[in-house]
């Protein structure tokens, strides 16, 4: 029987992955700021509540089981991206200005590191996922209490302030980030009882989606820009109260829209894909922007002023994925950490 599936997580990480595709689209301000504030936050936040290292015996098994489900998915999809913009991609756009060098990237792929990652730089997040779940194991799994978690996750907090503040280089596999995020990830594991069984009313819900909207919408005003794949958060309270203010109008404006509406299919469908989606939608986009201009004679960077335009774009660039996501689910679940003989359930 098929595993039920919680909507409301669908819904936040289908229109998350949507926002990543918009921001790399080059949507314009005030809505590519607004969302940085809480977006990347809110990824971790989500990967928590899925954690469990409880149920791996001992760190080899929790490593083979990683290696699976996120160190394979990175080395195939950098692979793959790599060759593509090897034959392709450096030669035309952005990526002909900034380096035609091949072992700058093959390096950012043995690093983790966004800033040599030119062939594809998104892939970054599943090496700082990685840290992340590496560190929560070591040092979370022993701690009985959510108090002690979250007083853990404040004390990796600090540290990555004072990384922050006082380191200017890059961690190789995102470390800087993956103490920063600690927090999030923290608070979505230790919530995740009440998250997945608690059921509020449309009132409550309606009242912290707007509370929770306005405190982003000011933490947007009075912070820098918030480029977490960067390390870079402005002030460092700001963003924290900007990003669970975010996380916050995330929850529960999905749990309303769970509450109230019909199955939206679209999202529940790129919310079940977000890896493949983060891995290739930068393929899909670069494959469009080629049909415009050598097919349709069309200079399309006319409309990328026009945030209508992107919105538009960033829809194509996902359907155009559609099949490619079929036939990796259906075919090459493997490349995913999925097991061949398990696809008669698509849910696990």
């Amino acid at each position: 029987m098929e595993k039920q599936r919680v909507l409301w997580i669908d819904y936040a990480k289908g229109v998350a992955i949507f926002c990543v595709v918009l921001l790399h689209l080059g949507i314009n301000d005030p809505y590519k700021a607004v969302i940085r504030v809480f977006l990347l936050p809110l990824f971790f936040f989500l990967s928590g509540i899925f954690s469990d290292p409880h149920r791996y015996s001992n760190f080899v098994d929790f490593l083979k089981q990683k290696a699976l489900k996120i160190i394979i998915p990175y080395f195939v999809f950098n692979a793959f991206t790599f060759v593509f913009w090897l034959l392709i991609g450096r030669h035309y756009g952005i990526d002909n200005t900034i380096s035609p060098d091949p072992v700058i990237p093959l390096k950012g792929i043995l690093l983790g590191m966004y800033k040599y990652m030119h062939h594809y730089i998104p892939l970054w997040f599943l090496a700082c996922l990685l840290t992340v779940e590496i560190l929560h194991f070591v040092f979370f799994r022993h701690l009985k209490s959510a108090k002690n978690q979250l007083i853990v996750a404040f004390i990796f907090s600090i540290a990555g302030f004072l990384n922050y503040k006082f380191n200017p280089h890059s961690l190789i596999w995102g470390l800087d980030i993956a103490m920063v995020v600690m927090l999030f990830y923290v608070a979505g594991n230790t919530m995740k009882s009440l998250l997945l069984k608690s059921q509020e009313n449309n009132f409550s819900l309606v009242f912290f989606s707007v509370i929770s909207f306005i405190l982003v919408y000011f933490m947007y005003t009075l912070n820098d820009e918030v480029k977490v794949f960067s390390n870079s958060y402005g002030n460092y309270l700001l963003f924290y109260i900007g990003a669970f203010s975010g996380i916050l109008f995330s929850v529960t404006l999905f749990k309303l829209i769970e509450n109230n509406l019909k199955p939206i299919r679209f999202l529940i469908f790129t919310g079940k894909n977000t890896l493949i989606i983060l891995s290739l939608h930068l393929i899909s986009i670069s494959v469009l922007k080629g049909f415009m201009v050598f097919i349709l004679r069309t200079d399309y960077t006319q409309y990328m002023n026009s945030n209508s335009f992107i919105l538009l774009f960033a829809i194509l660039s996902i359907l155009t994925l559609v099949p490619v996501i079929l036939i990796i689910n259906n075919y090459l679940p493997c490349i995913l950490g999925k097991n061949v003989t398990k696809q008669s359930n698509p849910r696990k």
